[in-house]
């Protein structure tokens, strides 16, 4: 392995263990989603206008560049309010699975809107998908609380899906940029709900929010903006499945939640399926992006 390679598998590793933190410091601040989002991002644009851009690279922004930044801002606060949701409705375990479906999203979204074939193994990991999340939600009804949240979660892997390609359309722009970007926008779109939200929070909550921001917000998301502007799909994706079983694991330790059988098999699954839609690329995928690292 050399340097290169390894140092975005470092980044991608790195990253992971920020995200899977994530579920479980949100179950154990009291705050409401709307309030942990804007209060993250906050704390990440203003460092991010310290670490990550100076004024001159936002001054040399086009028109187009602060369209496709503002696109990718509202996508990531769609993908984060909904995701906040499901942990809050279900719990950390059930919402980094649902989140996980995104993989085959990618694929269908390929396959309807890009032309990509159909091979057998879509068919193969769209079944395991759907026989993966079965296992986890087994009563699928909208008054059971874990059937909500995996559906939210769902949802919110969609908007996840999008942000690959709209950072590998923009890598003119630094891995800076487009993640102070990315914070930013998202900060306008949650700054829609501040009637809704409540700062009156405890200490602690402050402290759990202080380590969101910094660390699961601006160390994880700028390092994994960094890594699918320049890695392609398939490593990619591989390294971010790596959050499912750790995030699981976190809840088992940190918050006494449920090790059951059917999370274990589902999540399995779940994953599998996944990386069965990945499959048909990698004969063709480099480690590397062509023309991007």
């Amino acid at each position: 392995m050399n340097n290169r390679v390894l140092s975005f598998v470092l980044q991608g590793l790195i990253a992971i263990l920020c995200f899977a933190s994530i579920p479980v410091a949100i179950r154990v601040v009291t705050a409401d989603p709307m309030t942990i989002g804007l209060v993250r991002l906050i704390i990440a644009v203003i460092f991010g206008l310290v670490v990550l851009v100076k004024p001159a690279q936002l001054k040399q922004l086009t028109k187009q560049d602060w369209l496709w930044l503002a696109a990718l801002g509202f996508s990531f606060g769609v993908h984060w309010l909904l995701y906040f949701y499901s942990i809050k409705i279900a719990n950390a375990s059930t919402a980094i699975v649902g989140v996980s479906s995104y993989g085959i999203q990618i694929i269908l979204i390929s396959i309807f809107f890009h032309g990509r074939p159909f091979f057998k193994t879509d068919g193969f990991a769209i079944v395991a998908v759907i026989c993966g999340s079965a296992l986890i939600v087994p009563e699928f009804s909208l008054e059971n609380e874990l059937t909500k949240g995996f559906l939210i979660a769902v949802v919110c892997a969609f908007f996840y899906a999008i942000l690959p390609s709209i950072h590998q359309r923009n890598s003119h722009l630094s891995s800076g940029v487009r993640s102070f970007g990315q914070f930013l926008f998202a900060g306008v779109f949650f700054s829609f709900f501040i009637p809704h939200m409540n700062f009156d929070l405890p200490s602690l909550d402050w402290w759990g929010l202080a380590y969101l921001g910094v660390i699961g917000t601006l160390v994880a998301h700028t390092l994994w903006t960094n890594v699918v502007t320049h890695v392609s799909a398939v490593p990619a994706s591989l390294i971010y499945y790596l959050s499912v079983p750790t995030a699981i694991f976190f809840g088992v330790f940190f918050l006494d939640e449920p090790l059951t059988w059917q999370l274990v098999v589902g999540t399995c699954l779940i994953l599998s399926g996944n990386c069965l839609g990945i499959i048909h690329q990698l004969k063709k995928n480099s480690f590397f992006i062509e023309n991007k690292a």
